[in-house]
């Protein structure tokens, strides 16, 4: 989980925050746009559930 882009005020940038999957080689993003995603539960093998501190929400993600 990427946090989100900061400018130099030290602020996170609204909507810059992601879900990769990284296997040390490579990463893959999942989803983007995410505003400062802080709480992550993964369900299965292809389903996560994402809370945002941004705007208060969780948000059901699924990969194939």
């Amino acid at each position: 989980m990427h946090y989100g882009s900061f400018a130099m005020t030290g602020a996170p940038n609204p909507n810059t925050g992601s879900l990769m999957i990284v296997d040390g080689s490579k990463s893959t993003t999942i989803v983007d746009g995410l505003n400062m995603p802080v709480g992550l539960k993964q369900i299965n093998n292809q389903s996560w559930y994402v809370s945002s501190m941004g705007d208060g929400t969780i948000l059901k993600v699924e990969f194939n």
